[in-house]
């Protein structure tokens, strides 16, 4: 899915910028690790919880 697809671009761009020494790279390695791949997490984390509370997402339990 979409979500995973991203976690797993990150990833990636995270693992790239390991060992980077530049001042962007280190700038952008900071932003993927305590921004973007938390909000990452908790859209998985959301999405997780409202499969376990009946598999409802975006407003699709209102059969009306």
């Amino acid at each position: 899915t979409t979500v995973f697809k991203h976690g797993a671009t990150l990833q990636k761009e995270i693992n790239s910028l390991q060992d980077t020494q530049t001042e962007e790279g280190q700038a952008r390695l900071n932003e993927l690790v305590h921004i973007k791949q938390p909000e990452n997490q908790a859209l998985l984390n959301d999405l997780q919880e409202q499969e376990e509370s009946g598999g409802y997402y975006l407003g699709l339990d209102n059969p009306f």
